[in-house]
C-alpha cells in the first residue's frame, strides 16, 4: 500500500462534510440538526484556535478497571491550551449530561445508564463542572446528539472563517 498525506481539506470538500454533519443530525431527528444548525451559526461568529472534544479528553486513559470520566483532565487541558494561545479561551464540546448531571455515565455507549455505572464528581470535578457551566465558551451538546458533529462541525466552520478550529480531542 501506498503512504498516504496528511493535507487540509479544500472548501468543497469542507462543505461537502458540513452537510453531511447536518444531514446525519436531521436523520436523528429534526430538532439535532435544527440544533446543530444553530451551533454552527454561533461558532461562525467566534474565532477559536483550539476545539476540544471534552467526552474524548475525559475518557483518554481511563481503560483500566476504575478507570472512569475524568473532568480533571479537560480542566487540564484547557487550562494548558489557554497558556498556549495567550489567554484565548478554547471552544469545549461537551455533553450536556456531564455538566449538569449529579452521577455521571462512566461509558460512552448512548443507553440508559444503570446508577451502578455511574460515578459521582470529586469536589475538584464538581468545582470544574460549575465553572464551565457558567462559560461562554461550552457548548453543552443536547441529549441524544452525537457531539462529534458538535466538534468537527466547529473545526469545518473555523477553517472556512480562518478562525482557526486545530484538534479535536
Amino acid at each position: 500500500g501506498a503512504d498516504l498525506s496528511a493535507g487540509p481539506l479544500v472548501p468543497a470538500q469542507r462543505a461537502r462534510l458540513r452537510e453531511g454533519l447536518l444531514a446525519a443530525a436531521a436523520a436523528r431527528g429534526p430538532l439535532h440538526g435544527l440544533a446543530l444548525r444553530a451551533f454552527g451559526e454561533w461558532v461562525s461568529r467566534r474565532a477559536y484556535k483550539y476545539v476540544v472534544d471534552g467526552a474524548n479528553v475525559a475518557y483518554r486513559n481511563q481503560n483500566y478497571d476504575g478507570g472512569r470520566f475524568s473532568l480533571e483532565q479537560v480542566g487540564l487541558l484547557l487550562d494548558e491550551l489557554r497558556r498556549r494561545s495567550g489567554g484565548a479561551a478554547p471552544l469545549l464540546v461537551l455533553p450536556k449530561v456531564y455538566l449538569t448531571a449529579r452521577l455521571v455515565p462512566n461509558h460512552t455507549q448512548p443507553r440508559v445508564v444503570p446508577s451502578k455505572e455511574r460515578a459521582a464528581y470529586s469536589a475538584a470535578e464538581a468545582a470544574i463542572a460549575k465553572r464551565l457551566r457558567g462559560s461562554e465558551h461550552v457548548w453543552a451538546v443536547p441529549d441524544g446528539s452525537n457531539d462529534d458533529w458538535y466538534w468537527m462541525l466547529a473545526t469545518l466552520v473555523l477553517a472556512d472563517s480562518g478562525g482557526g478550529g486545530g484538534g479535536g480531542g
